[in-house]
C-alpha cells in the first residue's frame, strides 16, 4: 500500500504527553477490559501535540513540544502491526494546534505556537491516496469464485463458501482486515455452497440461503440455512427454506425480515418467495413473483418496496419488473425495462433512481445501461457501457457515483473499470482498471469509502484468491 507521503482499526490509544521533557511512551485502551497496554513508542517525544484518526484506522501524530521551540515532525501508527513509521513533516514546527480530518482523508492542521509566538499559518497533509485505481491485497484461501462477500459491524469483510475446481463447492470461510490488509480464515459453513445469498441481519448475525453444493459432482440445490456470529467465528445451521433454490435474490426489509425471490429449484425456475424470520429462525411463504425467474437483480427502494428486474424466465430472458409490497406480501407488475437482461447489476442511487447496467440477452453480451424511476414507476435508457459486460460488481460510492469492475465480455476476463455519473448519465474511463481481470468476484465497499475487490476468475477460468483496493 502506498504510505501517506501509508496508512488500519483502533479502540483507543494515549500517546506522548509531558513527564520531566516530554514522553515517547504509548498505550492502549480495551473497552472491553478496561485495561491499558503498552505498544511501541513513538519515534519522537513530544507533548501538546495532536493525534488524528485517519480513515483506514492508522493514527497520524504531528508537531508538539519537547522543552524547545516546537516540532515538525510527524509519524504514523499502524494498529495492524503496533509500531510507528515517520511520514512528511509539518512545514512549520508548531505546538498546541488544531488538527481536523476532512472528507477526502486529508488532515489540516492550523494555528498553535512556535516557540511563544502564536502562529497564523495552516497546511494540509496530503491526500491519503492517489488519484482512483486499483492496488493489491493480500490473498484469500483457497481461491474462490461465486461466493458471498458482507461488510460486519465491526468493519471487517465476511467471505463465505464459493467454488474452485477441483475442490468444487466450498464450505471455507475468510475475514478481510482493512486495517491489516490480510485475510484470514474463520468456521467454515456447515454445508459447502457456491451461488448462494447473503444477508447481514439486524442483530449482527449473517444469513446465509440456498446455493448449489458440487461437492458429490453433480449440483444438489440447497434448501439450507445458516448463521455466522461474528463474535464467535462459528456457523449455525437455522430453518431451512420452503423452497430449495440457486441463483435467487436475498433482500434484508426495514421491518428486518430477509426476502428471497424466484431462483432455480430442482423442479425449475420458480416464482415462489419467501420471509425468513430472524427472532423464530423460520420461513414463511409470501406472495408468488408473477413472472418466474433466475439471474435477476432485487433492490430495496427508499419507498420500502423491493424492485425485482430481468433475469431469465421459462422461455428465456425477460424485460418484466416487478414491485414486492411488504404490507400486503403481494407483488405488482411495474414498468419494463427497454432492454431484457440477465446476469446484469442494479445500483441504488442517491437520487432514488435504480441504475441497471450490462448483462446478456440473445444478442450476446450488453453495454447498455437504464434508469427506473420508482416515482413514475418507468424505465429511461442512460448513458452505455463503454464495454460491454457480465458477471460484473456495481458499486456505489460515498461520492455518488458508481464504479462497475471487471466482467466477462464473450472473449475473457476484464481487468476494465468504468465510473457512472448520475448528474451526466454518463460513463467514463477514467479510472484505473484491475491488476487482474476478473469476473465472478464480489465488491465490498468499507467504511473508508474503498472498495475491496475480491476472487472471481481470469482470463484463462483459473480461480483467484487474490484481493484488490480501489480508492477512489
Amino acid at each position: 500500500r502506498k504510505q501517506l507521503c501509508g496508512r488500519h482499526q483502533l479502540r483507543g490509544a494515549v500517546v506522548g504527553g509531558i513527564y520531566r521533557a516530554g514522553e515517547t511512551n504509548a498505550e492502549l485502551y480495551n473497552p472491553a477490559t478496561g485495561t491499558w497496554i503498552l505498544t511501541d513508542p513513538m519515534n519522537v517525544a513530544r507533548f501538546n501535540h495532536t493525534a488524528t484518526l485517519l480513515p483506514d484506522g492508522v493514527v497520524l501524530v504531528d508537531g508538539g513540544d519537547n522543552g524547545g521551540e516546537g516540532i515538525s515532525d510527524a509519524e504514523l501508527y499502524d494498529p495492524g502491526t503496533g509500531t510507528w513509521t515517520t511520514t512528511c513533516s509539518l512545514n512549520a514546527a508548531r505546538w498546541g494546534q488544531s488538527a481536523t480530518l476532512l472528507p477526502d482523508g486529508s488532515v489540516l492542521t492550523a494555528g498553535g505556537y512556535s516557540g511563544s509566538a502564536s502562529l497564523p499559518s495552516s497546511e494540509l497533509s496530503p491526500a491519503p491516496l492517489p488519484d482512483t485505481e486499483f492496488l493489491y491485497g493480500s490473498s484469500m484461501t483457497p481461491a474462490r469464485s461465486v461466493h458471498t462477500a458482507t461488510l460486519l459491524p465491526d468493519g471487517l469483510v465476511l467471505v463465505a463458501g464459493g467454488y474452485n475446481y477441483p475442490m468444487l463447492s466450498l464450505s471455507n470461510a475468510d475475514l478481510y482486515n482493512p486495517g491489516t490488509g490480510m485475510w484470514t480464515n474463520t468456521g467454515s459453513l456447515n454445508t459447502a455452497r457456491d451461488f448462494h445469498t447473503a444477508t447481514l441481519l439486524p442483530n449482527d448475525l449473517v444469513l446465509v440461503a440456498g446455493g448449489l453444493d458440487t461437492t458429490e459432482g453433480e449440483g444438489v440445490t440447497l434448501s439450507s440455512a445458516e448463521l455466522y456470529s461474528p463474535v464467535t467465528g462459528v456457523w449455525t445451521d437455522t430453518g431451512s427454506l420452503n423452497t430449495d433454490r440457486v441463483w435467487h435474490t436475498s433482500t434484508l426489509l426495514p421491518d428486518g425480515l430477509v426476502l428471497v425471490a424466484g431462483g432455480e429449484s430442482g423442479s425449475g425456475v420458480t416464482p415462489s418467495a419467501e420471509l425468513y424470520n430472524p427472532a423464530t429462525g423460520m420461513w414463511t411463504n409470501t406472495g408468488s413473483l408473477h413472472t418466474a425467474r433466475l439471474y435477476h437483480t432485487a433492490t430495496l427502494l427508499p419507498t420500502g418496496l423491493v424492485l425485482v428486474a430481468g433475469g431469465e424466465d421459462t422461455t428465456g430472458y425477460t424485460a418484466s419488473a416487478e414491485l414486492y409490497y411488504p404490507a400486503t406480501g403481494m407483488w405488482t407488475n411495474t414498468g419494463s425495462l427497454y432492454t431484457a437482461r440477465a446476469w446484469h447489476t442494479a445500483a441504488l442511487l442517491p437520487n432514488g433512481l435504480v441504475l441497471v447496467a450490462g448483462g446478456e440477452n440473445r444478442s450476446g453480451i450488453i453495454p447498455s445501461a437504464e434508469l427506473y424511476n420508482p416515482f413514475t414507476g418507468m424505465w429511461t435508457n442512460t448513458g452505455s457501457l463503454y464495454t460491454a459486460r457480465e458477471y460484473h460488481t456495481s458499486t456505489l460510492l460515498p461520492t455518488g457515483l458508481v464504479v462497475v469492475a471487471g466482467g466477462y465480455d464473450g472473449d475473457g476476463a476484464l481487468a476494465s473499470a468504468e465510473l457512472y455519473n448520475p448528474a451526466s448519465g454518463m460513463w467514463s474511463t477514467n479510472v484505473g482498471s484491475l491488476n487482474t481481470g476478473r469476473y465472478y468476484h464480489t465488491a465490498t465497499l468499507l467504511p473508508s469509502g474503498f472498495v475491496i475487490v475480491a476472487g472471481g476468475n481470469d482470463t484463462d477460468g483459473d480461480y483467484l484468491g487474490s484481493g484488490e483496493l480501489f480508492y477512489p
